[in-house]
């Protein structure tokens, strides 16, 4: 019976890493795959994707492993800028503050609670 395989995900910056040993061409791709732990399938897609990755990887957090906006990507963009205007005024935020003005954007935005 073959052996299962551990999934390996890795962060945007691996990615970004990976691609960068990638285009030095000072090693194989099957190399590049062993080293990394992912199957040379897994390194197609991402030298496939390479310039949504980089694009990513610059706006958004490194340590990031999925790429998938949010369900409510709209509500999460305007709770950002929101977020950056009361840093920038060093208003303090926490957490049910945060909830409270997610949940407004919501309703303004038109997004129904079920």
């Amino acid at each position: 019976m073959a052996q299962k395989r551990k999934l390996t995900t890795l962060s945007l910056a691996e990615k970004v890493n990976l691609l960068r040993i990638i285009e030095k061409g000072e090693k194989k791709k099957q190399e590049i795959a062993k080293d990394f732990g992912i199957p040379a399938s897994t390194l197609s897609t991402i030298i496939k994707s390479k310039e949504v990755i980089l694009k990513n990887f610059n706006e958004n957090s490194a340590t990031r492993k999925k790429m998938k906006p949010g369900e409510y990507s709209d509500i999460e963009s305007c709770l950002l800028k929101w977020f950056q205007q009361c840093l920038d005024k060093k208003i303090s935020i926490n957490g049910p503050i945060l909830r409270e003005k997610a949940e407004e954007f919501g309703y303004k935005l038109g997004h129904v609670d079920g």
